[in-house]
């Protein structure tokens, strides 16, 4: 592995200045298949906080990939953006092991095909890699392409350059195959589909079908879908901090001067929101199902309404919980990170101005907190899977 490094951190600052990254459309496009055929994935995601490697395994009967399962799963910390240049071929070791790449050699062995059964690699960072300079996230990308190009060719998987990708997300994207994921996991495009919103610590995004005002299609199968995907830099961290010296926002004892409000610190949220982004869905009151993501199914269940969502039970909930003093908030909370247990009064104010003065969304639509259906995760990476084509509309 220290030829890898070496060659990658060489072929990095040869190229840096001159390799663009460039965007593909079709983010899951392959080639055609006998239908018999078993397929191979690599799916990166590289958040904020941490980089989560996915190794799928799918079958290719038809247009639709199907029993998709995630046949090897690592999570590493951090995440990819706190990672100096320099350190990033030691931090890629650690997810790229010499493990993996015989574990890929046996599947080939293994597979009758005539062609390799590891179709693409996808390294794709989100949020954490949003907030850097696009010089910097160019740079990282860059890189990240040339050490895999090099790791695969060392272990002779049999993967092109043009099958090897490393780029960051827009909120939109992220979005839109978080959408695309749900609704598999859900009903697998059986029946009604639902809208997704996903609030994150750095970002927010909603997804829903939209013919009217369409800014990205996906194609799922043979079926081309039309949809709003909004992203926005205003994650329940990034909030937090914006808030911090609004003392209705924080239990009574949490600092000096607090005094917890939910409808006080509430006031404080929307002030903010009208003042840093403008979110046009105006078509998001037309979907009747809403699948809530991350920040709001934590929240949901810290507060025990998971089961029972609704905005009127989040205020309620969150209400009370914002009465409480610190010290007794801790006593009662005493297995919950401290970290965490001072943000949900100010976590649950921001989720019900979000969805109801932003998103508009009112109480006839069905709101469910949910990180999994049937047991399987859901994970936008699954959603690159599913994707055919995804195509931003200008």
């Amino acid at each position: 592995m220290q030829y890898i490094k070496f060659i990658a951190i060489a072929l990095s600052l040869l190229f840096i200045g001159a390799y663009s990254n460039v965007r593909a459309v079709g983010s899951a496009q392959l080639k055609e298949k006998n239908d018999d055929t078993t397929q191979y994935q690599i799916v990166i995601d590289a958040g904020k906080d941490k980089t989560k490697f996915f190794l799928y395994q799918y079958s290719q009967y038809s247009e639709t990939p199907t029993g998709i399962q995630a046949l090897n799963e690592q999570v590493h910390y951090p995440g990819i953006a706190d990672i100096p240049i320099l350190e990033l071929s030691d931090y890629l070791d650690t997810l790229f092991t010499p493990t993996l790449a015989h574990k890929l050699q046996q599947l080939m062995i293994e597979s009758n095909n005539h062609s390799p059964p590891l179709t693409r690699i996808q390294f794709y960072s989100t949020e954490g890699m949003r907030l850097l300079s696009p010089q910097e996230r160019q740079s990282k990308n860059t890189f990240i392409t040339l050490w895999l190009t090099n790791w695969v060719r060392t272990y002779d998987l049999k993967v092109t350059p043009q099958q090897i990708e490393s780029r960051t997300l827009s909120g939109t994207e992220e979005g839109a195959y978080t959408w695309v994921a749900t609704n598999y996991a859900e009903n697998h495009f059986k029946g009604t589909l639902s809208g997704v919103a996903k609030l994150g610590p750095i970002s927010s995004q909603i997804t829903y079908l939209d013919p009217n005002l369409t800014n990205v299609t996906v194609t799922v199968g043979n079926n081309q879908y039309p949809l709003t995907s909004k992203g926005f830099p205003l994650g329940q961290e990034v909030v937090a901090k914006k808030l911090a010296k609004i003392d209705a926002c924080f239990l009574t004892g949490y600092t000096k001067t607090s005094n917890g409000d939910y409808f006080s610190c509430k006031a404080q949220l929307k002030r903010l929101l009208r003042q840093q982004v403008n979110i046009p869905v105006p078509n998001a009151t037309d979907i009747s199902h809403y699948n809530l993501l991350s920040n709001f199914y934590y929240t949901a269940r810290f507060f025990g309404i998971e089961n029972d969502y609704s905005l009127n039970a989040l205020e309620n909930q969150a209400e009370k919980f914002c009465n409480l003093d610190w010290e007794t908030a801790k006593a009662k909370y005493h297995n919950v990170n401290q970290k965490y247990l001072a943000n949900y009064c100010l976590g649950a104010a921001y989720q019900s101005t979000l969805l109801h003065y932003n998103y508009h969304i009112s109480e006839p639509q069905q709101l469910n907190p949910v990180n999994e259906f049937n047991h399987q995760e859901i994970t936008w990476p699954m959603g690159v899977i599913l994707t055919k084509q995804y195509q931003e509309v200008y």
